[in-house]
């Protein structure tokens, strides 16, 4: 009786300790697991971040150059009717509207100044007109003090001669 005691207890013994080294094999596992989820959530997040960044930074890039273009032109070419998209309502967006604006108020100021121009070239005409005029009358009055003068000389020329 002892005897079976001792194999049943004996063979308890073995089963708690394959069961044992069992547990032991599975956690291991489960710990393998668990490190190959971890590092694969945080390869997977440093792909998503990564694309993220790039989607962002080409969101927020891609007007830059289209603003810059829209900036060359006006100065290349003197053609103030361009104007630069606003896709965004971020910095790029501010600034794209800033130099919209400024194109408006540059367009605004040449109209003005050809408008000036355009005056005072009708006044240079005029003011020219003006000066012909008065030279014609100038000389029209000029012309006749010489006769008025020419005959004062003739009457003053005959009279000394008779005396």
């Amino acid at each position: 009786m002892i005897d079976d005691f001792l194999n049943h207890i004996t063979n308890l013994v073995e089963v708690i300790a394959e069961e044992y080294q069992q547990a032991n094999w599975e956690l291991r596992r489960a710990e393998k697991l668990r490190l190959n989820i971890i590092l694969g959530s945080l390869s997977l997040l440093i792909v998503i971040a990564t694309l993220l960044a790039i989607y962002t930074s080409r969101a927020i890039a891609r007007p830059i150059p289209a603003v810059t273009h829209v900036a060359q032109q006006v100065i290349e070419e003197s053609n103030f009717d361009l104007q630069a998209p606003v896709t965004t309502n971020d910095e790029v967006g501010i600034l794209a509207n800033s130099l919209n604006r400024l194109i408006l108020e540059v367009q605004q100021l040449i109209t003005v100044q050809n408008d000036a121009n355009e005056q005072l070239e009708v006044y240079s005409q005029v003011l020219e007109q003006k000066v012909r005029e008065r030279t014609r009358e100038l000389n029209e009055k000029n012309l006749s003090l010489n006769k008025v003068g020419i005959r004062r000389i003739a009457v003053y020329s005959s009279s000394t001669r008779r005396n």
